[in-house]
């Protein structure tokens, strides 16, 4: 579920926070595009042709093969491939015990 198109009886920030917990307590990899209570852009770009998150995600699986490595290259591509077109944009990864990012 997008989080930004949460449910009118649900705030969508709560529905992060149970997802975040859920993901820790199971130790489930998780990647959203946006942190808690932001938005995730699409960008309007014929070379681009997806969302900015998807974009960056194909880009880093194609170099990074490693959660953590991958962790470091969506933090640092995503925010500076949105600030071009909109604003600022900072997936968040959860990975429970696996790998802390915070």
């Amino acid at each position: 579920m997008c989080r930004g198109f949460s449910p009118p009886d649900r705030d969508s920030g709560m529905l992060g926070a149970e997802t975040e917990t859920l993901t820790k307590q199971k130790g489930i990899v998780t990647i959203f595009a946006c942190q808690r209570n932001h938005k995730s852009y699409e960008i309007e770009d014929a070379e681009i042709r997806h969302g900015a998150f998807t974009y960056c995600l194909l880009q880093g699986l194609r170099q990074h093969t490693i959660l953590k490595s991958l962790d470091v290259y969506l933090r640092r591509e995503l925010p500076k491939l949105t600030q071009k077109y909109q604003q600022p944009q900072t997936p968040l990864i959860i990975c429970g015990a696996v790998l802390q990012t915070r």
